[in-house]
């Protein structure tokens, strides 16, 4: 899972953790 995690683009990365902090936020 953390192997596919690392693929990922810094990008989508970015942006799923930017979606969490939102969610967590709310």
């Amino acid at each position: 899972l953390l192997r596919a995690f690392t693929k990922l683009d810094v990008t989508d990365r970015t942006a799923a953790v930017t979606s969490a902090m939102r969610h967590g936020l709310l």
